[in-house]
């Protein structure tokens, strides 16, 4: 089965979800209509693509937040 390429919308969907945002606002921030932003957070939130993709962000998120934390105790320790 090709799993489904992510619109723009939902990229960023992804992205929002991941950074500790309530879906709903995920949604608006995407730019979806603040009227439908529940109804569509919901669905986008159903869909398996998305779900790897907000997984993916994440998860790259906590490699990030690792690698500055290590960065910074290298710069201090020396």
């Amino acid at each position: 089965m090709t799993e489904k390429k992510l619109t723009v919308k939902q990229q960023k969907f992804a992205k929002a979800v991941a950074a500790s945002k309530s879906a709903t606002e995920a949604a608006i921030k995407a730019g979806y209509s603040k009227k439908t932003a529940g109804a569509i957070a919901s669905e986008n939130l159903k869909k398996p693509n998305i779900q790897k993709a907000v997984e993916e962000e994440i998860d790259r998120a906590a490699f990030l937040s690792s690698f500055f934390l290590s960065l910074c105790w290298f710069l201090v320790l020396g």
